[in-house]
């Protein structure tokens, strides 16, 4: 296991800055991903990591050695792409041990590794097929084996389930987090899509305009982003700039529209008057008939509905403004009903100052 170090790395394309001064720290046997919409940075930084392509400042270490200049053939990783880049000529095993022919793998090691990595992704039957037979999700398991077959330090993923179905995806999900629970190396996964960084990731790197935003875990990512551009991204709808109407030892009031909403004490929310923007998690909020408290317990009336499979997502009238909370789809409700909206204090984040 090989700890991944990126320093001060920037990256420029012309006149379009791809990357600013990155820093990260990967440490060894990690899951780690590189989240962030199109035209971020992350796959750029992939390629960097990968040495297919060169920082313009910056460096890239291994366990402390310096290997910003070593070609990509020379570096320990394997890389599953996007698009699977196979070779259609050579059948699924050819395809697998191509890597180890080129670093002049004996034949009975050879055939041993290829053997024992298509039996731990179920592609021994399919050994002698070419990729032009095989659905997408096979030919992403023969990407997925050959960066595999030759026991890498860290393994390199760029989008690598955008092209396959649902059903697809979960599965090949699942696969991945066995694989790597299995092998305890080090896997670096570029994607934009959340559902797989809270399905995989142990840490994750939210990347913008060539920056990161934020690292953390999953659940930390989305329920305390550290600026307002963090929450948008993860699609927080309930984001407020409210004022500070109260300040003592145990509580901080706060106005949100014309409601007084109390929040556990906070330090970075002492100063009386001032404004600070504040996270009401949507799956927190809690929707009764009656109403349950005296404090942070409001009257509103639904004036939307979003449908998803399991989920709705109820938009809520309550004076001024509107709030969103999160149930599940079996819940009973209804466009224009009376209801009572709790909040619970201790689910309030308050997002700090960008």
């Amino acid at each position: 296991m090989k700890k991944l170090e990126i320093k001060s790395v920037s990256k420029k394309f012309g006149t379009v800055n791809a990357l600013l001064d990155v820093s990260l720290v990967l440490m060894p046997g990690e899951l780690f991903f590189l989240l962030g919409p199109s035209g971020c940075g992350k796959t750029t930084l992939l390629r960097i990591i990968a040495g297919l392509e060169t920082p313009d400042t910056g460096s890239v270490l291994l366990d402390d050695n310096n290997i910003t200049a070593l070609p990509s053939e020379k570096r320990t990783m394997g890389m599953v792409f996007q698009n699977y880049a196979l070779w259609p000529h050579m059948t699924v095993f050819e395809n697998i041990a191509y890597g180890l022919k080129r670093r002049k793998t004996n034949t009975k090691e050879l055939h041993t590794r290829v053997g024992d990595i298509l039996d731990k992704t179920g592609l021994s039957s399919l050994s002698n097929r070419k990729p032009t037979t095989l659905s997408g999700g096979q030919q992403q398991r023969v990407a997925l084996s050959r960066a595999l077959v030759y026991n890498p330090e860290i393994v390199l993923f760029d989008e690598p389930l955008s092209n396959l179905d649902a059903q697809l995806r979960g599965e090949l999900r699942a696969q991945i987090r066995e694989l790597h629970a299995a092998l305890g190396i080090t896997m670096v996964y570029v994607t934009h899509d959340q559902e797989e960084v809270h399905a995989l990731a142990q840490r994750a790197a939210l990347m913008m305009n060539g920056t990161i935003l934020q690292v953390d875990t999953p659940p930390m990512l989305f329920s305390k982003p550290n600026s307002n551009r963090a929450a948008q991204f993860f699609g927080r709808r309930n984001i407020f700039t409210v004022s500070i109407t109260e300040v003592s030892q145990t509580i901080t009031t706060v106005l949100l529209g014309s409601c007084k909403l109390t929040l556990a004490h906070k330090e970075n929310a002492s100063a009386l008057n001032s404004t600070i923007t504040l996270l009401i998690p949507e799956e927190k909020i809690i929707l009764t008939e009656s109403k349950s408290h005296e404090t942070n317990c409001f009257e509103g009336t639904i004036i939307s509905l979003e449908i998803s499979s399991q989920t709705k997502v109820i938009g809520i009238q309550i004076h001024n403004i509107v709030l969103y909370a999160l149930c599940l789809n079996s819940a009973s409700y209804h466009m224009s009903q009376a209801l009572f909206v709790e909040i619970p204090c201790e689910s309030v984040w308050i997002i700090p100052d960008e």
